[in-house]
């Protein structure tokens, strides 16, 4: 992969992140069509759409843009207060009304001007069939630095709070729900560590790290300290589980019963 983007190429530490976009990067690089309308595997699979309205204070002109998206990237809040982080927490502050202008917005309706405003609100226009977070845990300024706060995150995930309002009255509620299906997990400081994933397959969750693939549980899933998150659309069906694949013969046989008897 680091001979065809320039991001992984050394030999010092790899963001998986990083890595994951390449990856997305190359498939869709190998096929044809625009983000919005691409067949690829990628876009199908991780691509959805995100709808910013910017709304002026003097007389309430918005202002709306449409962009595509492959996965939601969610700061830390600077001053976290006493209580648990909740990835909801987080969602919540990613799509909650910000302030913009410095106090001289130039509207396109009403010119703005001295003392006026605008407000931002960011919402998910079109949900993927897989959603992908990134706890943006390497913070980069004057000095840069991890982020260690753990964040609670549920292993089943309703999105309808976070997509925009007008797509929620034609969208079947089946559409919104999510299940936890991976967690990537960065142990170390910012310029080193290591990275191991936990999976899950079917009803079976799996740690692997490196070349050592063994079981574990949910709660060993949930127990991890995020670097990324992946939900898959509650409504698509699930592979069979790894344990039955790595069991089954080449007569498509599983334990030495044939299927359907």
């Amino acid at each position: 992969m680091w001979h065809t983007s320039s991001e992984l190429e050394g030999y010092g530490q790899q963001d998986a992140h990083s890595f994951f976009l390449a990856a997305l990067d190359q498939i869709h690089a190998h096929a044809k069509g625009q983000l919005s309308s691409c067949n690829c595997i990628a876009h199908q699979t991780f691509a959805g759409f995100l709808v910013s309205t910017v709304t002026c204070s003097a007389c309430a002109a918005k202002n709306t843009t449409i962009d595509p998206i492959l996965d939601i990237q969610l700061d830390f809040p600077p001053n976290p207060g006493p209580e648990p982080l909740t990835l909801a927490a987080m969602l919540r502050r990613y799509c909650a009304e910000e302030k913009i202008g410095g106090g001289s917005y130039r509207c396109e309706q009403c010119g703005g001007g001295p003392k006026v405003h605008a407000t931002r609100k960011l919402a998910i226009k079109k949900l993927p069939p897989v959603l992908s977070f990134q706890m943006k845990r390497f913070a980069h300024g004057a000095t840069s630095s991890k982020v260690e706060l753990p964040v609670k995150f549920p292993s089943h995930l309703n999105m309808r709070p976070y997509v925009d309002d007008t797509e929620n009255e034609s969208v079947p509620e089946s559409l919104f729900a999510y299940d936890l299906f991976a967690v990537v997990t960065h142990e170390g400081k910012l310029d080193n560590g290591h990275y191991w994933a936990h999976v899950r397959s079917g009803d079976e969750w799996w740690h692997c790290d490196d070349d050592k693939v063994t079981p574990t549980t949910l709660a060993g899933a949930l127990a991890q300290k995020a670097y990324m998150l992946f939900y898959v659309r509650k409504s698509l069906a699930y592979a069979q589980p790894m344990s039955v694949l790595l069991n089954a013969k080449p007569n498509g046989t599983a334990n030495g019963t044939a299927n359907g008897h």
